[in-house]
């Protein structure tokens, strides 16, 4: 699959951004990842990317005269990148091994198709802000799974802006109830 690149050496996969898209619900102005540098397969965790542009359209206002981009934002991309955290590793847990991830990544199309009852929630985050992002910059999003209970998944989380680390934390994420669903898989 042209959009998924496997680097077996170091045992993850690398997902495109127009894949990527595929994966989340979120759509402009509120889809906070370009696309999936690794998803280390064999564990837990997932690093992704976020470009901050001088056209994000948050940053015109805040500030006028100094752009920085919104702590709650890189919150969301936390989220968000955890929530692909999840969605990849329940998809791991349906194939059997890496060709069958492949091949299921591969015949997707649409993000119904994907994202099924994976549609996950915010529901705690305990995030530190440590410096600030302004444009220009590329953050690097770190999700590492850490505890999974009942539709309930706690992800260590670390935002780094250019190799600084600019925020960490923990996150709770849970699965969007059954009846919510519809909403956003049509």
């Amino acid at each position: 699959m042209k959009g998924v690149t496997v680097h077996t050496d170091k045992k993850y996969l690398s997902i495109d951004a127009y894949t990527t898209r595929k994966f989340i619900p979120q759509r402009y102005p509120m889809m906070m990842l370009d696309r999936v540098k690794a998803f280390f397969y064999d564990g837990e965790r997932c690093v992704c990317l976020k470009t901050i542009s001088q056209n994000d359209p948050v940053l015109p206002g805040h500030f006028p005269d100094f752009p920085i981009f919104p702590g709650v934002l890189i919150i969301e991309a936390l989220a968000q990148s955890s929530g692909m955290l999840v969605m990849l590793l329940a998809m791991r847990e349906e194939a059997d091994g890496v060709e069958a991830l492949l091949a299921r990544l591969e015949r997707t199309e649409g993000a119904a198709g994907i994202l099924g009852d994976h549609v996950m929630i915010l529901a705690e985050s305990k995030i530190k802000h440590i410096a600030p992002v302004y444009p220009g910059s590329t953050m690097e999003l770190h999700s590492e799974l850490i505890l999974r209970r009942e539709g309930m998944f706690v992800c260590k989380v670390a935002a780094l802006a250019d190799g600084a680390e600019i925020g960490k934390g923990q996150l709770t994420l849970a699965k969007l109830p059954p009846a919510m669903l519809g909403e956003f898989t049509g």
